[in-house]
């Protein structure tokens, strides 16, 4: 008799045993001590960011020598399975060639001593297992690697092509450039212990990208670094590598992974340019944030005052590993913020507070501030979202613009570049509460369940619209332009209030109760009609229905005296194409 008949009731048992319906609970299902032993979950949770090895071992991948090319030798654009929308259910990916190839600048070390299967080579002694040195060009295709790296880790992205320098380098000659290399505050296992503390070499590092031909030609400088960026030494990773026995041969490559400094100008690789956004749990905020993750094309961080209890971790585009979005941060203290936004290495800030109030408004002076300091950030976007904050009060008679106007002032005199984003009045409102969005529930100029509506002044003035969630669209595109022009609108058409009573009436099928708001009666807040929905909402303003009254008045004088109608506007504005997701001059 064969083994499969027992194999098949072993087989059969175990799928009772673990069905949630078994007929054999205590077996597992009931058993939590058995359970706490016997099962391990798939998923390592959010609790660690940074996985717990980082610091404990060189995280390495194995490699292969078909593709390690010397310096010169043209580099096939590689082919690949990419998500092109990471937003889409289900994911399925596409097989396109390679749109985002990125460099990570690396050493790289040839070994020539082997050792034997089963016995690792001491820290002390490996360098002895070390010809010599070369750079190394891993090139990396970052759409491919997004979409296999986990969990396993990346493969076609990084296996079509790396480029070596021709000349190998002897330690010997690298022996005056000895220096220490970054800290490791943790402790190591007695394996990784090297006595030597000089164990990396302080050379100077440059990437320039070459372009054109003959007299046309021209380089640019891309990064500049030193070897010393590493926190562990070739020593450490031959020792590593053979712990487990693993045999070392001759002509073997080891990479040190990418080199990189802490400022702007001396990243490892192109992508490593991160996104800050001040304000990210809030309203528009959030979209924004999301906008910029579902560009798959960033590591996107939230500043915030707060950190929420459940947080989970997110997928990096650029490394494939896990991280924490969120910066704890505290506005009271700029130079904190300065630390903060060169640890993240934070290339662009984008500011979403609500900027009704002044600690608000002090925060986001002093988050300009911090920008124009930090060494690795070259943009800011204000917290605008609106219209022109410059117009005068016979236009724009809405106090808490002094607020914007002072960060204005702010950023003119840094040497950041910063743009200005006016979506004109936000659609949602006229939509709510029937349509999914962020934004608090306020209801504008049409209260289309009571039946009845507020125009300000004569409701004729032209008013530039927008939906928040093509706001966030368009303030992620905004990114992928090389300069940015000093004002952007997300509007992608205009209506008078009138038309927008006309288009409510013709939905219902019925007349609106209409009354007019004259402009002067707005301006002195003698007004303090509001619509019917609005009552319950002024219970969470402060100072309540008072509070919201003036909020409104302020918002219809605007509205009617031509704030919102940005064919008044002096400057050329760059356009939204909401159909084709691309930006127009």
């Amino acid at each position: 008799m064969g083994l499969r008949p027992i194999h098949s009731k072993v087989r059969t048992y175990l799928q009772h045993v673990l069905a949630s319906d078994t007929p054999y609970p205590e077996a597992l299902r009931d058993n939590d001590s058995l359970r706490s032993e016997a099962l391990i979950s798939l998923d390592s949770g959010p609790q660690n960011a940074l996985q717990p090895n980082y610091k404990h071992l060189p995280v390495a991948y194995h490699g292969r020598a078909s593709s390690v090319f010397v310096s010169g030798t043209p580099i096939h654009r590689p082919w690949g399975q990419i998500l092109v929308d990471p937003t889409a259910e289900p994911k399925i990916p596409s097989l396109l060639p390679c749109r985002r190839l990125d460099i990570e600048l690396e050493i790289g070390a040839f070994v020539c001593k082997a050792n034997e299967p089963g016995q690792p080579i001491p820290v002390d002694e490996a360098d002895q297992t070390i010809f010599g040195y070369v750079l190394v060009n891993d090139w990396s295709a970052r759409d491919l690697q997004t979409w296999e790296y986990v969990p396993l880790g990346p493969f076609n992205a990084k296996n079509f092509a790396t480029t070596i320098s021709p000349w190998v380098v002897l330690p010997d000659a690298l022996a005056p450039f000895a220096t220490p290399g970054i800290e490791n505050d943790t402790e190591l296992l007695p394996y990784l212990r090297q006595t030597e503390k000089r164990n990396q070499y302080d050379i100077n590092l440059r990437v320039e990208l070459s372009t054109g031909e003959g007299e046309s030609r021209s380089s640019t400088v891309i990064t500049e670094t030193s070897s010393k960026n590493l926190l562990w030494s070739f020593p450490q990773m031959v020792a590593h590598h053979t712990i487990s026995g693993c045999p070392m041969r001759p002509g073997d490559l080891l990479g040190s992974g990418t080199i990189s400094g802490t400022d702007e100008r001396s990243r490892g690789s192109l992508l490593e340019q991160n996104m800050a956004v001040a304000g990210g749990l809030g309203d528009m905020g959030r979209l924004i944030t999301d906008a910029l993750r579902e560009t798959g094309k960033y590591e996107v961080y939230v500043m915030s005052r707060r950190v929420p209890e459940s947080v989970p971790t997110h997928i990096s585009p650029i490394t494939g590993e896990s991280y924490f979005p969120i910066i704890q941060t505290d506005y009271s203290s700029e130079q904190a913020v300065v630390n903060l936004l060169e640890q993240y290495k934070t290339h662009t800030v984008i500011c979403t507070f609500a900027l009704d109030f002044q600690a608000a408004s002090d925060s986001q002076l002093t988050l300009i501030r911090a920008a124009e300091r930090a060494s690795s950030v070259k943009r800011f976007i204000p917290s605008e979202f609106n219209v022109d904050y410059d117009q005068g009060d016979d236009v724009l008679p809405y106090p808490d613009k002094r607020y914007h106007v002072v960060a204005r002032r702010e950023l003119e005199k840094t040497s950041l570049e910063y743009t200005y984003i006016y979506p004109g009045m936000f659609m949602d409102y006229f939509g709510m509460p029937n349509i999914p969005t962020h934004l608090r529930e306020l209801c504008l100029f049409v209260d289309p369940t009571n039946g009845v509506a507020l125009i300000p002044g004569d409701g004729e003035t032209p008013m530039a619209v927008s939906y928040t969630k093509d706001v966030a669209r368009y303030t992620a595109l905004a990114l992928e332009l090389e300069n940015w022009p000093l004002t952007m609108t997300t509007a992608s058409d205009t209506i008078t209030i009138k038309e927008l009573v006309s288009l409510v009436e013709k939905n219902l099928g019925r007349p609106l109760k209409v009354s007019h708001q004259p402009i002067a009666t707005l301006l002195e807040h003698r007004d303090n009609t509001m619509l019917p929905r609005n009552v319950p909402i002024a219970e969470h303003f402060p100072e309540g229905v008072a509070q919201l009254s003036a909020l409104l008045a302020d918002l219809g004088a605007s509205v009617a005296l031509g704030a919102y109608d940005f064919s008044r506007l002096p400057t050329t504005l760059i356009s939204f194409n909401i159909s084709s997701q691309k930006l127009l001059r």
